[in-house]
């Protein structure tokens, strides 16, 4: 607290019939008498009075100019219901006739309160604040309410905010400027794009470089050439850039200026309206004869080059000439190949704030922002429906408990929080725009002119260059958030964060609208949130560096993502973990260690920008569908008890390449993945393992059920790369339902082979395609090299996308592998006709066309007769009723022919049931 003097100096002002304001220097001494119950106004008072009183009640209007803020002494309870204007500002506390200034009791304002047309202040100390009205400042001023219980709900703050046009306008600084010769080469001007030569500059922190138009795509040029006479020719060319399609340029040529137009529209926060903005360089540099850099008054900051002016409008300004048209710049225009050019350049930023904080040496930190407000309380704060606009700063505590700002409007471009909650649940939603609609961004500028006589004509020439990389909104920047509950709630906010975020929440939801964006490197998802249990993420949640979620010693209870998750790795310990969202770990790694997994109709995706990341999940329950895993660097899966993927209409989509390629590192008990295609990319020479555990249960279609067994693997290698397969141990196998070979991977009978398998393991696979065709049969002949032999074997499996249905008549259809049906080697009925040849490639059922008799000699026994194949196995089964369990094989032999018979010598007369089994 501070001690304020007993001599105040006041200037009271009347407006003087408009043509400005009457001030009078009031001197005014504190009183010295008894301090009155009470002070109230009903009229309209321009001269400051001296107010010594318990209650001050102002029902009429303030109206005078003070040069400190207005205050009044010894008073307790403040009610505003009119108008207080002062551009100095305001101050309501209580200040004593002596001693230091101290919190009032309350101050009830439901009139508005103005410290515009000065470097004004408002400040509030009480500990019962009720504010409704408006309150007014400039741009630089200064807002402070500091109390125990604030209801600021349906309050409203403008700093420096109009509701007109001009709010859509970022505030400007100066980057670098420079004047100058240098050399020029016009043919650097006919180029594709045109360019300028490098120019010395002098930057914001007074330092001397070099710069250069460059990088832009001048391609597109106004021009105007005049020639008036056979002597004498004037050329004046602007060359644009502008990346920004919401914004349309023009270019005018005046008779003594180039003038550049920007246009754009730009809603207004608060009341929606939609308006149209200009924006003008002025660029005299041909006709301009003073090359000098002027400074101002102020601590000698240099002005922009004389040449340039910028003003900024609602509307084109009167007298412009009509626009030049686009063009681009024919060969000839120019003349010379290296001339003497006098230079004038100009950089200018356009950002949200008064000034840019923290960018030069001296220059205000974040906190010291002009234009800031600072609202404190010390028990709790509502700011339901609160509006503020224009502010560069602002500071939000309520660490006891803070009620929440549904429905409000708040812009700042800088922001600080401090919140908590005494109820268990803090509930941050719409407490301040997450975009801001100023146009931001830079502006750079190069002017040149020379002059030539070539063959009697005296050639002058204009060039102007314009870089432009405005935007039209800027995100609002969160510096500092502090938030202390139970569960902390994040619902329609964006919170972009450059300082520091600390949370002491066990629960945090992301709602579908809220996001977090940790944007400093030094930000830590764990460490800001070290007590976090479960994660609820609707939204979106990004971090500069890697995101880390719980830790192997203190593993969430549960993470449950539909949002999107955005970080440099992400690695995850929870008990429960579900995606149904999109995970990027960009140049990182993904690590997910859980117990119960469910991945359904998400993304894990690693790479961008071409890291080589790698997926590794460890779980106890693994439920995958319809859920993509892009892990350039590999895939590894360690599931102790359940691998699964719903079956073959998951959808699985995964990829992995070099160096890690494919881990299934244990096989789970139950579960398979009949659903999911694993994609392998390699470039020219890369090799990349796949491991495989599981059970080798040889060429036996049961080997593709609770296995682990793949629906599709697609090899795709790069010149003399290798797929290299084993097992995790002795005696594992893949079952691969279809085997895909694209490029150098289908080069497996070649003399350097793209496929190498281990000794003791099996690739099994059902079909085979390369380049879009069956290559089953030539895989099989191929498989028989020594490499391959008895390591890469073709099973008769007729799964979901490895089978065919063939109709054998309106009631029986078969279905039989789609590779052997297609086959053009094997008769698998032996029919004489091959299997892509014959309607009925399968012996079935209803050709068996068993019969049931009796022996017509001897004892009568039964005897069965039926049609079968020669060379085919033939196995009579049966047993004594339906009760029984299981079949007993009755007979074994091989047929000699199309028919068999045999008769059951060991039958009694006891009924018998019989099955015959015909295999080819």
């Amino acid at each position: 607290m501070s001690t304020v003097s007993r001599t105040t100096l006041h200037f009271s002002c009347l407006r003087a019939g408009g043509l400005g304001l009457a001030c009078l220097l009031v001197l005014g001494e504190r009183p010295a008498g008894a301090t009155a119950v009470g002070y109230t106004n009903n009229a309209v008072v321009t001269v400051a009075p001296v107010v010594d009183a318990t209650n001050f009640v102002n029902n009429g209007t303030f109206s005078f100019f003070t040069v400190t803020p207005f205050e009044t002494y010894n008073t307790v309870n403040f009610t505003n219901r009119g108008t207080l204007y002062d551009p100095a500002g305001f101050r309501f506390s209580t200040t004593p006739s002596e001693g230091p200034r101290r919190r009032a009791g309350w101050l009830d304002s439901r009139g508005e309160v103005d410290a515009i047309g000065g470097p004004g202040r408002i400040l509030i100390d009480a500990t019962n604040v009720l504010l409704r009205a408006t309150n007014r400042l400039d741009s630089s001023g200064l807002f402070e309410v500091f109390g125990d219980h604030l209801d600021l709900s349906r309050f409203t703050l403008f700093m420096g905010y109009s509701g007109t046009a001009q709010d859509t306008l970022g505030y400007r600084s100066d980057n670098y400027w420079g004047v100058g010769t240098n050399q020029l080469n016009p043919a650097d001007l006919e180029s594709q794009p045109a360019f300028t030569p490098v120019h010395t500059v002098t930057n914001a922190s007074g330092d001397t470089t070099a710069a250069q138009l460059l990088n832009a795509s001048f391609v597109n040029s106004s021009q105007q050439i005049n020639d008036p006479e056979a002597s004498n020719r004037v050329v004046r060319v602007a060359y644009l850039d502008n990346f920004n399609p919401d914004i349309t340029n023009r270019v005018f040529f005046t008779d003594t200026s180039i003038v550049v137009e920007w246009k754009w529209e730009a809603k207004d926060l608060l009341s929606q309206k939609v308006y149209t903005n200009y924006l003008y360089l002025y660029d005299d540099f041909g006709s301009t004869t003073n090359l000098g850099l002027a400074t101002n008054s102020v601590g000698g900051v240099v002005l922009p080059p004389p040449n340039y002016r910028l003003v900024t409008a609602t509307q084109p300004p009167a007298g412009l000439p009509p626009a030049a048209g686009l063009k681009t710049e024919p060969p000839g225009v120019f003349t010379g190949s290296g001339v003497s050019n006098e230079f004038s350049a100009y950089s200018v930023s356009f950002q949200p704030s008064v000034k840019v904080p923290g960018s030069l040496p001296g220059q205000p930190a974040i906190t010291n922002l002009p234009g800031r407000a600072l609202i404190h309380a010390g028990h709790n704060l509502d700011l339901k429906l609160a509006r503020m606009a224009g502010l560069s700063y602002l500071s939000l505590k309520s660490t006891n408990h803070f009620k929440g700002a549904l429905g409000a409007t708040i812009a700042s471009a800088y922001t600080d929080l401090d919140l908590g909650t005494t109820n268990g649940t803090l509930t941050i939603s719409e407490l301040f725009v997450p975009q801001l609609p100023i146009l931001t961004g830079d502006l750079r500028f190069y002017s040149g002119r020379w002059q030539e006589i070539v063959e009697g004509v005296t050639n002058r020439f204009h060039i102007l260059f314009v870089e432009s990389t405005l935007e039209l909104e800027v995100d609002a920047v969160v510096g500092n958030a502090n938030f202390r509950g139970t569960n902390v709630v994040l619902g329609k906010q964006v919170l972009n964060v450059a300082g520091t975020l600390s949370a002491d929440a066990q629960n945090l939801w992301i709602q579908t609208n809220g996001a977090i964006n940790l944007r400093e490197g030094g930000l830590v998802f764990a460490l800001s949130f070290p007590q976090l249990n479960t994660l609820t993420n609707d939204g979106f949640l990004s971090t500069y560096n890697a995101a880390s979620f719980g830790s192997s010693e203190n593993p969430y209870e549960a993470m449950v993502i539909s949002g999107v998750i955005a970080g440099q790795g992400v690695e995850a310990w929870s008990s429960y973990f579900q995606n149904s969202g999109d995970i990027y770990a960009g140049q990182g790694n993904l690590y997910l260690n859980g117990g119960d997994v469910v991945l359904d109709s998400g993304t894990f995706s690693l790479g961008d920008g071409g890291g080589v990341g790698e997926i590794s999940i460890q779980a106890t329950n693994l439920i995958v569908i319809n859920h993509s895993l892009n892990a350039p660097g590999g895939l590894s899966l360690n599931v102790t008890n359940v691998l699964d993927d719903g079956g073959p209409g998951s959808g699985n989509q995964w990829s992995a390449g070099f160096p890690n390629g494919v881990r299934l590192l244990r096989a789970p008990l139950n579960g398979n993945l009949l659903g999911t295609t694993i994609t392998l990319e390699l470039a020219p020479y890369e090799e990349t393992p796949i491991i495989w555990a599981g059970t080798d249960q040889g060429k036996d279609p049961a080997g593709y059920g609770t296995n682990a067994a793949l629906q599709e693997l697609v090899l795709d290698g790069g010149d003399f790369s290798l797929f290299k397969f084993s097992g995790v141990e002795p005696g594992n196998a893949l079952y691969v339902e279809t085997l895909t070979l694209a490029n150098y991977a289908t080069n497996v009978a070649a003399w350097l082979p793209s496929i190498e398998i281990a000794p003791d393991f099996t690739v099994y696979y059902a079909q085979a395609f390369a380049n879009g065709q069956d290559i089953t049969d030539s895989l099989k002949a191929a498989a028989q090299s020594p490499e391959l032999t008895n390591r890469l074997v073709w099973v008769d499996y007729a799964g979901a996308f490895s089978s065919v249905a063939i109709a054998y008549s309106p009631s029986e259809t078969v279905v039989m592998n789609a590779s052997l049906a297609a086959s053009t080697h094997i008769d698998s009925d032996a029919d004489g006709i091959v299997n892509a040849a014959d309607p009925t490639p399968l012996y079935t059922a209803s050709q068996v066309n068993l019969k049931l008799g009796l022996t017509s000699t001897g004892p009568r026994k039964p005897q069965l007769t039926w049609a079968t194949l020669p060379g085919a196995q033939n196995v009579v089964l049966g047993k004594e009723s339906w009760s029984q369990a299981g079949w007993v094989t009755l007979t074994n032999f091989v047929s000699g022919s199309n028919t068999a018979s045999w008769v059951d010598q060991g039958a009694s007369n006891s009924a018998r049931l019989y099955r015959v089994l015909v295999n080819p």
